[in-house]
């Protein structure tokens, strides 16, 4: 019972109290009448000048970051209330915003996984007029976020009476998926495929995808970096300085990648359709990191309007490869392997295509075909959460090897960091 029910309510208690007193009640009707009054001037007092000048500031500890990373969330909040607050409920509300189709600062339609998120916190400030809360947020997914309002809820001590606040909060967060480590989730089939010129299949049955072979003569030496095969490394030079460097030959060029992501709605109306899809933003982020880390120059397609891609470049921005995934969501209209086709027509024989999907069917690999049949280079990493490759997929596979198609296939793990709706640490204070 809040509002002005609440105090008509307790009016009318006093009344009956002051009632009693008048006629001939003594120490028991002094009391009530004078508890009920006291209680009455409280409550209307409290509810007229509660949250006065109410502002509440709020800090991020950083503005981008990985998912799964903690965000350490500071609120400093600072009112005028005549009276001392017995208890204070701050709420906060964020959304997500952006998408690959809209510009930045739209908000998307909520809906699960991507609805907006909630968080409150219960304080007791009492005679306190400025004071701060921190907490840490973890398990963010991947997006956009900003703070669509910030609100205080404060009452009398028994809650018959609420006041409530709003206040605007201009802040932005984003945060990038966490690129998927390919390299050790290579999936083991159930045997070997046969080996095929441009890919490699291990003895172990695991496809995998090949580099340009180095030269074996031996022209320069260069600082170690992730990836480099251990065959190549200067252990002479290890042993006497202590790092380790690479032994570089006369090789050939890596091609440019140019990195599809399968963001087409009709690849994902399975059951754990945001899993597949989350795990194949991880693995395209984690194919932008590895083509940095080799300075291959490497672009990003999504679905996403041209003008929001990632064009192929010398050196890979990877920031802004980075914040393109932050967006993306499954909602594109053309088919894949129409956008791969289409795309792939444009551009010169040499790039290398790099198809990121959970959709392995006919019409991918027919595209993928046409491309080595013109002596272009073309890749595919299979997202799949099947345990065992039926014989469709393993036909399909087993054709793309003997043309020559470099594989990868991935199980679907989204990284814990990449999944989840954000858990803030409960805080009262």
């Amino acid at each position: 019972m809040r509002g002005w029910w609440a105090w008509l309510f307790m009016f009318i208690l006093w009344i009956g109290a002051v009632a009693l007193l008048l006629g001939g009640g003594k120490e028991a009707a002094v009391f009530l009448a004078a508890l009920l009054g006291l209680l009455l001037v409280m409550t209307l007092a409290g509810s007229w000048g509660a949250l006065r000048s109410l502002e509440i500031v709020p800090q991020l500890s950083q503005a981008k970051l990985f998912a799964g990373d903690t965000l350490q969330v500071k609120l400093t909040i600072r009112h005028r209330s005549p009276l001392p607050l017995c208890w204070l409920v701050v709420r906060e509300y964020w959304v997500r915003t952006g998408s690959s189709g809209a510009g930045e600062g739209t908000v998307q339609e909520a809906g699960p996984p991507y609805a907006e998120m909630y968080r409150e916190r219960l304080l007791f400030p009492w005679f306190r007029r400025c004071f701060t809360i921190a907490y840490p947020v973890t398990a963010l997914p991947r997006g956009r976020y900003c703070a669509l309002r910030l609100e205080a809820l404060t009452g009398d001590v028994f809650g018959l009476t609420e006041k409530r606040r709003h206040c605007e909060a201009a802040i932005h967060l984003t945060v990038y998926p966490r690129p998927l480590e390919l390299g050790r989730r290579t999936l083991r089939l159930e045997a070997g495929l046969p080996a095929a010129e441009g890919g490699r299949i291990s003895g172990e049955g695991a496809v995998q995808l090949q580099a340009a072979s180095p030269s074996p003569v031996v022209s320069g030496i260069r600082e170690y970096r992730r990836g480099d095969a251990i065959r190549r490394i200067h252990w002479k030079l290890a042993a006497r300085d202590g790092e380790l460097r690479t032994k570089t030959g006369d090789s050939a060029p890596d091609p440019p990648w140019l990195v599809f992501l399968d963001a087409s709605g009709s690849s994902y109306s399975t059951p754990r359709a945001y899993a597949l899809f989350e795990s194949c933003v991880a693995a395209a982020a984690g194919l932008l990191r590895e083509a940095q880390a080799q300075d291959i120059p490497a672009g990003l397609r999504c679905g996403c309007p041209a003008s929001q891609e990632l064009g192929l470049a010398s050196k890979v921005d990877l920031r802004r490869g980075y914040e393109l995934l932050a967006d993306v969501r499954p909602d594109g209209r053309l088919p894949f392997a129409a956008e791969v086709s289409e795309v792939m027509a444009a551009l010169p024989a040499q790039v290398l295509a790099v198809c990121v999907t959970p959709a392995l069917d006919s019409a991918l690999a027919e595209t993928l075909g046409r491309l080595r049949a013109a002596g272009r280079p073309a890749a595919l990493v299979w997202v799949t959460d099947r345990k065992e490759t039926d014989a469709l997929a393993r036909q399909l596979l087993e054709q793309l090897a003997r043309m020559g198609c470099f594989i990868r296939v991935c199980p679907v793990g989204i990284p814990a960091a990449n999944q989840g709706k954000g858990v803030a640490v409960d805080v009262t204070a």
